[in-house]
């Protein structure tokens, strides 16, 4: 039996309410937590509103815990939580590995907000690509580095931090700040970076890269560190989403 609609008919007037032929505003509108940036075809996401065992937990030094958390959350009722220690170079990470994905642009968001705003500490979102002889290291930072505002910065060639942008955003209390890195992993080069409202364009950007002992796959790791110590505090991870077919 044939399916179909009348001629017109997805955007024939109506009375009392609108016609929707976006599907990826429907699902935003049902509750979907792919409503940042929503460009590319979602490969995997975690709300952490179930156990956090679909990633791996690492930490260094006395005083952090991390672990799912009801103090807040960007959806729903769950966030990740990482506390830190109050020595210098205590972090908390997750970290979780993926079969590989259709080439070319790669995708990786998340949100997060910090409990406070103190300063000398890092967030960064990595993503490693392995192909099978190479190694391709992909990383964006904010670093709260003496200063009010944060710093962006992406992992080069060198290998090191560069900076991108001192930025004015708010990174503290109930806030969760929008993060997207977009990169090639045909050409191993940067694409974009996306921090709140503003994209930046991250072609030219180098890449680190060394040899890879282990098969084709890819790497996302969040990290949360203290610079300084003393620097006591608290993040809340929120809404991960990787993607590909990246435009």
């Amino acid at each position: 039996m044939v399916h179909g609609q009348p001629d017109f008919g997805m955007y024939a007037p109506k009375t009392k309410i609108y016609g929707q032929a976006d599907v990826g505003e429907l699902a935003a509108r049902l509750g979907s937590i792919c409503t940042y940036d929503r460009r590319g075809d979602v490969v995997w996401l975690d709300d952490f509103e179930s156990s956090e065992t679909k990633w791996y937990a690492e930490d260094s030094g006395a005083g952090e815990v991390a672990g799912q958390s009801s103090e807040r959350a960007r959806s729903g009722s769950y966030s990740y939580r990482m506390d830190l220690g109050a020595a210098i170079d205590r972090w908390a990470s997750i970290r979780r590995y993926f079969a590989p994905l259709n080439p070319a642009k790669i995708g990786v968001e998340i949100s997060w907000s910090q409990y406070l705003l103190i300063e000398n500490n890092r967030f960064e979102m990595w993503l490693i690509h392995y192909n099978g002889t190479r190694r391709y290291d992909f990383r964006v930072a904010l670093d709260t580095s003496g200063i009010a505002w944060p710093i962006l910065k992406y992992w080069d060639s060198t290998p090191d931090w560069h900076v991108i942008e001192t930025v004015n955003a708010n990174i503290a209390e109930e806030l969760f700040l929008n993060m997207k890195l977009v990169i090639n992993s045909d050409t191993h080069k940067y694409e974009r970076i996306l921090l709140g409202a503003k994209e930046y364009d991250a072609s030219a950007f180098s890449v680190s890269d060394g040899p890879s002992g282990t098969g084709e796959q890819f790497l996302v790791l969040l990290k949360y560190s203290s610079l300084t110590a003393g620097a006591v505090n608290r993040a809340y991870i929120d809404d991960f989403i990787i993607t590909q077919n990246e435009p």
